[in-house]
């Protein structure tokens, strides 16, 4: 079965083979389809660097200047954080309840920490921005509120947090009021997450809580307020909604990315992002906090796309080469149909049928060519008519030459019969004596001979005096 099957698949390519080769329309197509194959793939391909040159410049350009309007908004987003952060830092009842809570005794501390935790929730509504509000102080967290998980089972932002982390902030903000330094706040990115809110990205801003004082002598506790840093960011335009060749991060003072779409990247050092190259790194510095805005444009990715279009182009390309061949190859068969019929006629006439005529349905060239086709067949059947009334006509002279031939020679035949006859019966009767009957008799003989011997040629005048003679001679007898 499977040499039956090989055997049926070579015979299969062979008719094929033999199609193609005796079917000039077939080499044809065959060849335009080849030909606008390879140009277009060499156009496209062309094309395609053009268009990712262009496509890398203008996302350059576009990027850039979208960048410059996002640190912008981001300026503007992080001052409007910065000054929430300050009125609440300036807010002389959080002070008093934050020192009575500080200074009251264990039996009044569970209330004097509810009436603080009351009060963080009115100030958490300062921006909409803000997540949670903590009071830390030398001995610890005092209280804290977030808006998404204080009235909820989920534990605070500063609960489960290291105390050294706690320490760090609140000795970092004493180091700076006592500085003598423009802008006595902290701005930190841990904790990055709540572990119950892996979404929501935050920073944090820790002032000293001065309340109305006027001097950083009397500071005894560090407000910390959290923001959303993603909200922020989106809000600024730097990152979401665009390609996702495109991607925004920022990075602080020691160049460590402090937000970026890809969370495993956040707290590495930018230099090794960088070092994985592909990508066109744009930065615009912030003039809030030391931070600096960066756009990344993954190239490989953009290269990536421009190829899956073309791809997706040369596909189509090809299928639209598919449909136009199989369109020309029924036109083609439409145009060329002629052809076989005129070669079908052909057939014909060699197998012993002269007169089969094609049936024109068409009036163009090849229709025309059919037409005159049919007007050679009918010169050829007038001529072969011609030729055989020649023919016949020749075959009846022959026929009626060769009659007059046979009744000439069967009257000579006759009439030498007779003459001889006519002599035999002389000789009997002169040997009877009687001469007169054989003078009539040779005489008649004469005549006889004279006549079957002489018609077709010229004869003398003596010649027919004589026969003129013994003629008379019989008739006067």
């Amino acid at each position: 079965m499977v040499m039956g099957l090989a055997q049926q698949a070579s015979r299969t390519r062979k008719e094929f083979l033999q199609y193609v080769k005796s079917h000039i329309w077939v080499s044809l197509i065959g060849t335009m389809l080849v030909i606008f194959l390879l140009a277009a793939l060499i156009f496209q391909n062309y094309l395609k660097n053009q268009y990712l040159n262009y496509l890398i410049d203008e996302t350059w350009q576009t990027e850039n200047a979208l960048l410059s309007a996002a640190a912008v908004n981001l300026n503007v987003q992080l001052n409007s954080a910065l000054s929430a952060s300050s009125e609440i830092a300036v807010n002389q009842d959080l002070r008093y309840i934050v020192e009575y809570a500080l200074d009251s005794s264990a039996d009044q501390r569970v209330r004097s920490l509810m009436t603080l935790s009351s009060k963080l929730s009115e100030m958490s509504y300062y921006s909409s921005d803000i997540v949670n509000i903590a009071i830390f102080t030398q001995d610890g967290l005092l209280q804290e509120y977030g808006r998404n998980w204080a009235v909820t089972y989920h534990p605070g932002l500063w609960a489960d947090e290291e105390e050294s982390a706690v320490d760090r902030i609140y000795s970092d903000v004493y180091a700076r009021m006592f500085d003598d330094m423009l802008g006595r706040y902290v701005v930190t990115t841990a904790p990055a997450f709540h572990q119950d809110f892996p979404d929501m990205q935050m920073f944090h801003i820790a002032l000293p809580l001065l309340g109305k004082a006027s001097s950083f002598q009397n500071v005894n506790a560090v407000v910390v307020v959290s923001f959303q840093l993603s909200g922020l960011v989106r809000s600024g335009a730097l990152a979401g909604g665009r390609q996702n060749y495109v991607c925004g991060y920022l990075t602080d003072r020691d160049a460590t990315i402090i937000y970026h779409e890809r969370k495993e990247l956040i707290g590495t050092d930018e230099n090794e992002y960088l070092s994985q190259g592909g990508s066109v790194f744009l930065v615009q510095p912030l003039s809030c906090f030391d931070w600096d805005a960066h756009i990344a444009i993954d190239t490989a990715s953009l290269h990536d796309n421009v190829n899956r279009m073309y791809n997706q182009g040369v596909v189509i390309y090809i299928l639209m080469l598919v449909v136009c061949g199989a369109a020309w190859n029924l036109l083609m068969h439409h145009i060329l149909r002629p052809i076989g019929i005129i070669g079908s006629a052909m057939n014909e006439i060699r197998s012993g049928k002269p007169n089969h005529k094609i049936q024109v349905q068409g009036t163009h060239e090849i229709w025309q060519l059919a037409e005159q086709y049919n007007d050679m067949l009918d010169s050829l059947h007038e001529q072969q008519q011609e030729v055989q009334r020649q023919f016949d006509e020749k075959t009846r002279f022959i026929q009626q030459k060769n009659q007059a031939e046979r009744e000439a020679l069967e009257s000579q035949i006759n009439a030498h019969f007779l003459c001889n006859t006519l002599n035999a019966i002389n000789y009997n009767v002169l040997e009877s004596g009687n001469t007169e009957v054989a003078a009539l008799l040779k005489r008649l003989s004469s005549i006889l001979y004279y006549t079957f011997s002489q018609t077709t040629q010229d004869v003398t005048l003596g010649q027919e005096l004589d026969w003129v003679q013994q003629y008379l001679y019989l008739q006067k007898y």
